[in-house]
């Protein structure tokens, strides 16, 4: 397959997960209060918790295959972080995103698909912004430490709650769910961990004296070669 060929691949699989994930995220919150309703029969239960799980396989389903046509799962984190700022930026353009880039590693890879990175900071980014204040600065930094690549999501406004950032540096959600009660905030959480145990990213979080928040990543493996055309 060529280069270009597998671009547009990519492309059109990224559409379909974007067009998928708008139908299945209200569909899931629907079928989850639909099962909690007393009032359905057995059978209709059954039938909805079949579409509940026949949705999650689908979503498994595309995941793979964009992890397949991204040459072995691999991606340039940069690109992925500047895209999802933008569409950040899109999203609360009262707060501002700057991305600094602190070391030279333009063209260098990880092996982790783009779909689950562009999730994983989407989501963390997502969280900064509902703990920050309007007019807030929140900065991610492109860096390179031990051989493997770090990327820092710092919200200078309020601190993102105690709770939440307990649960990034132990690497797992508190019991009860508490970590989706504070202003919005917690987004994505749950699924931010499972990503980040699934492909061995290193997930940090830290309060400073001023109350500033950082989130750090650090991908194991770094890849200084770019992938050639095929």
């Amino acid at each position: 397959m060529k280069r270009t060929e597998a671009q547009l691949c990519l492309h059109d699989a990224r559409r379909l997960a974007h067009e998928v994930g708008n139908v299945l995220t209200p569909a899931k919150a629907y079928l989850e209060r639909a099962l909690d309703q007393d009032r359905l029969d057995d059978r209709t239960k059954h039938l909805l918790s079949h579409v509940q799980s026949s949705l999650s396989r689908l979503v498994e389903l595309i995941e793979g295959v964009l992890g397949r046509v991204e040459a072995g799962g691999a991606c340039r984190v940069e690109e992925v972080v500047r895209e999802v700022v933008g569409l950040m930026s899109v999203v609360d353009p009262s707060k501002c995103i700057a991305v600094r880039r602190v070391h030279e590693w333009a063209g260098a890879t990880v092996a982790v698909p783009s779909i689950q990175v562009h999730q994983l900071l989407t989501n963390l980014i997502l969280n900064a912004l509902a703990a920050a204040d309007s007019g807030s600065r929140i900065e991610v930094t492109l860096s390179s430490e031990n051989g493997g690549a770090l990327v820092s999501i710092r919200n200078d406004g309020q601190a993102m709650p105690e709770i939440l950032v307990h649960a990034i540096k132990d690497g797992r959600l508190p019991p009860e769910g508490l970590a989706f009660r504070s202003n919005g905030s917690g987004i994505g959480l749950r699924t931010s961990l499972e990503i980040a145990a699934k492909y061995g990213i290193c997930m940090d979080a830290q309060v400073d004296r001023r109350g500033a928040t950082t989130v750090s990543l650090r991908f194991p493996v770094l890849v200084e070669q770019v992938h050639r055309a095929a």
